[in-house]
């Protein structure tokens, strides 16, 4: 998946979207033609009107576009800091274990 983050932009990218009258996300894109799919990670300038524009902090937003409803957005608490690290803790947790040869939890699989 080609991915590109933010810190290559400048303060005068981010004004010259400002009087454009967008904003610059981190957006990652999801395509399907036919049995082709395909997936970026890129920032992209959004119109401040778009659901997305709004978004900020641990908060996480999903756009489809639908045929018969146009683009639908949803949006919802993310994770933080926090509950990053612990799901992080977790996992290690769960690899070491697997190593070990001794689950820490069976889940029926």
């Amino acid at each position: 998946v080609p991915r590109k983050g933010i810190s290559h932009l400048t303060p005068a990218d981010i004004e010259g979207a400002k009087a454009e009258g967008k904003r610059w996300k981190l957006i990652v894109e999801c395509r399907k033609d036919g049995d082709e799919v395909t997936l970026q990670v890129a920032p992209m300038k959004v119109d401040l009107t778009d659901p997305l524009a709004s978004i900020g902090g641990a908060t996480n937003a999903l756009t489809f576009e639908t045929d018969a409803l146009g683009p639908v957005t949803i949006s919802g608490a993310g994770a933080g800091r926090i509950e990053t690290g612990y799901s992080i803790l977790v996992d290690l947790l769960w690899i070491h274990s697997l190593a070990r040869g001794k689950p820490l939890l069976e889940t029926g699989d």
